[in-house]
């Protein structure tokens, strides 16, 4: 899944998910009050080429939208062909109010409803719960090396055969019978009396028997004695805390996923609420359009003027269809966040007039919950509590190890008695104590890398805690200016409809020009855009804030 992100500037930097979309919108809507020679400039309202530069920034997707034709394109997929939002097309309307922008619809899509959808359909979710089982795995792991090593082997070895060296002559005295070789085999009845010439002297020569196969099963048990006191409880710790730091770190990115979430809602709610406002111009140009004519007809005003409103209508239009395109871009990011499909409709259930709460919250109590509450921040204790305990079992490596071993037999020649060629079931138990000072010097390196490793990161926590501070601070700041712009904007919107409703009435009675008229209207739709504009970047602030101090 990738992630649109940028920073756009009204009185401050402010983290869109799509690059440079409150200024594409403020640009694209004041295209009409900019298309008539003397018509004021909206304020706050970037150029031309400002608006290309800050698409052109955009590395994922690029937000630029193509001059289209006057038509306005097929509605986005998942919505209606009319707007939700109904406009009082009366010739006496002053245009819709700023509770009408946007109407929210019982079971509809929320920006709750989006964060979590988005966190359980992410991409990202699956290779951390890959990554937890890994972790989970080294635990297992780590219990495991409790348990004393236990093994068995089956082994049959086929053996050379050869003459053995004799060890000498054996020589005794048997009897043997007259005539007859002495035969030491000969088996003589109790009481034989033997005469002198019975005995003779025989001699045998002496040697090993070679016995060219041989079987043995054997069964081994090993206790790491010193194992136990220096390496396994470490190593039960370091798995653990690798398990608390991807938890951690699964965490972090289910935040980020959530906020870019509730980001890429806010800036499709501002889109469809911008086409609304679009549509207002358009319908706003053409009254004034149509009354212009009529008063040409009766030479009351010049052919400059009606072309001036003409031009301004085509603007309105051109605008209108970049707002609709802007919708279709928006909904396709949030629909790739939340993984659903086109055929799937999506209504708004989230009221964007809806007041919000005002910040009560001290600074400093904001700072203290981001330390207590960032994942990062648990990421990265958890990973110097690994390399801690790492650190620990390199330092066991540099002492003596001290292992229990016993071992039992069952051969064919048994090797404790060599001259017999049958089964014999022996065992032995033994302890050993073993050091090599290889590897005292290797531990002792690796002991110094793994000391330096854990001051890097203890080092980056530092950073990380300044860091947070600041974005803490930032999106603090982000809050209150973005209350303080609705409040603005709220009074900038009021003021403009009273303006334009009295320059309207006036201009029925021949009390005013076409130009003030003109201007106007320009204020009006400026000001409704602005307060759209702050009301959904005081949202998109607030879910800025909470990912700040880590409760989103």
């Amino acid at each position: 899944m990738s992630t649109l992100s940028a920073h756009a500037s009204r009185h401050g930097r402010r983290r869109l998910l799509l690059v440079g979309v409150a200024p594409l919108i403020g640009w694209l809507l004041a295209t009409a009050a900019e298309a008539a020679p003397g018509a004021p400039a909206p304020k706050g309202a970037p150029s031309t080429s400002t608006s290309a530069s800050a698409s052109a920034s955009a590395k994922p997707v690029s937000a630029s939208v193509a001059p289209a034709s006057s038509a306005a394109p097929a509605p986005a997929s998942g919505s209606s062909g009319t707007s939700p939002i109904e406009v009082d097309a009366s010739p006496a309307a002053e245009g819709p109010s700023s509770e009408m922008l946007l109407r929210a619809e019982a079971g509809g899509l929320t920006a709750d409803a989006a964060a979590k959808r988005s966190a359980a359909t992410s991409r990202s979710a699956r290779v951390d719960e890959a990554k937890l089982d890994a972790a989970a795995a080294q635990v297992d792991a780590a219990w495991d090396q409790y348990l004393p090593r236990l093994s068995f082997t089956a082994r049959y070895t086929r053996m050379s055969t050869f003459t053995p060296p004799p060890l000498g002559t054996l020589t005794f005295i048997a009897p043997a019978d007259p005539g007859k070789p002495a035969n030491p085999s000969t088996q003589y009845p109790a009481n034989t009396q033997f005469s002198a010439t019975t005995w003779a002297a025989i001699s045998y020569p002496l040697a090993f028997p070679v016995f060219p196969n041989q079987y043995t099963l054997q069964a081994s048990l090993l206790i790491p004695l010193s194992d136990y006191v220096f390496r396994i409880y470490d190593q039960n710790r370091a798995a653990a805390a690798i398990v608390d730091a991807v938890k951690a770190s699964t965490e972090v990115d289910r935040q980020q996923v959530s906020a870019d979430a509730r980001v890429g809602f806010y800036n499709w709610l501002r889109a469809r609420g911008s086409v609304v406002v679009a549509k207002a111009a358009v319908k706003q140009a053409e009254l004034h359009l149509r009354d212009l004519n009529e008063q040409f007809k009766v030479n009351a005003v010049t052919k400059a003027d009606v072309g001036r409103i003409e031009a301004s209508l085509a603007a309105a239009r051109l605008a209108q269809t970049r707002t609709e395109n802007l919708v279709i871009i928006t909904e396709t990011n949030l629909r790739t966040l939340m993984h659903a499909s086109d055929d799937e409709g999506f209504t708004i259930g989230e009221d964007l007039t809806a007041e919000v709460a005002p910040l009560t919250d001290d600074l400093r109590a904001l700072k203290a919950q981001a330390f207590g509450k960032r994942p990062e921040l648990r990421a990265l204790e958890a990973q110097i509590d690994a390399l801690q305990a790492q650190s620990n079992i390199v330092a066991a490596t540099m002492y003596p190890r001290l292992d229990a071993m016993g071992n039992m037999y069952y051969q064919r020649p048994n090797q404790r008695t060599s001259f017999v060629d049958t089964w014999l079931y022996t065992w032995d138990a033994s302890l050993q104590l073993s050091w090599s000072p290889n590897d005292y010097l290797l531990g002792k390196s690796q002991k110094r890398e793994s000391d330096a490793n854990i001051a890097t990161l203890k080092a980056t926590r530092a950073q990380i805690e300044d860091a947070l501070s600041m974005d803490v601070v930032s999106n603090y700041t982000r809050v209150k200016e973005a209350e303080a712009a609705v409040v603005s904007s709220a009074a900038e919107r009021r003021a403009a409809e009273e303006e334009y409703r009295v320059r309207l009435e006036q201009w029925k009675l021949a009390a005013t020009t076409s130009s003030l008229l003109y201007d106007a209207e320009a204020d009006l739709t400026r000001a409704r855009l602005n307060e759209l504009t702050a009301r959904a970047d005081l949202r998109i602030a607030r879910v800025g804030l909470k990912k700040a101090i880590g409760a989103l």
